[in-house]
């Protein structure tokens, strides 16, 4: 069986396990007295991010998920991979997590500790998920030390770099995690690549 076949394998089974999860949840959403329409946005919602834990290694079934997936996935990859994404979606996002964890909790799904962890996550992280800096009322100077105040939270840390799309703005920021695995000749070309440039002369 070659590596994608078996990636595709582990994908369903674990489509399998999360689908009566999603199924429990439906039931309660609607037992819970909120309209068809809502109860649908919810569980899309949810079902939803469990591509992202599917995307990368390891694989998570959606009783695996933890705070920093929440948080992973509405700061990073939800805005990147949802053509729909706003806004106003993100906090639909909110809502849900916090619906869905909680119900996860209830039921023993999770533990309380990632309950607790998930709720802090969506509370501590509400502006930067809603990264409209606009539609906050904040500076682009102000954003951009919410977003490094954020990643360093989680190991990222600024670099300079002679990046024209960086540099063409002060408010631009660029903030990478070099993991602990991470060999001698990939660091290297790193910062070789940080501050590459065809028109700074000695760069």
């Amino acid at each position: 069986m070659s590596d994608i076949e078996t990636y595709d394998a582990r994908v369903r089974a674990i489509r399998a396990y999360n689908q009566p999860l999603l199924d429990d949840f439906e039931a309660w959403l609607e037992r819970s007295g909120l309209s068809e329409k809502t109860v649908e946005t919810h569980v899309d919602n949810i079902n939803f991010f469990t591509n992202y834990l599917v995307y990368y290694e390891p694989l998570k079934k959606l009783d695996e998920a933890t705070s920093g997936d929440v948080w992973m996935f509405l700061v990073d990859w939800f805005p990147r991979k949802a053509l729909w994404a706003s806004v106003t979606s993100v906090r639909y996002y909110l809502a849900s997590f916090k619906k869905f964890f909680r119900w996860m909790g209830e039921t023993g799904h999770v533990s309380p500790e990632t309950v607790t962890d998930v709720l802090d996550t969506l509370k501590e992280g509400r502006d930067e998920f809603l990264w409209d800096y606009e539609g906050l009322g904040t500076t682009p100077f102000h954003y951009r030390e919410m977003i490094a105040r954020l990643f360093a939270a989680h190991g990222f840390v600024e670099y300079l770099t002679s990046e024209p799309n960086i540099r063409m703005d002060p408010a631009n920021i660029l903030v990478a995690r070099l993991g602990n695995h991470l060999d001698h000749e990939s660091m290297k070309r790193f910062f070789q690549r940080l501050l590459q440039s065809e028109t700074l002369p000695g760069l």
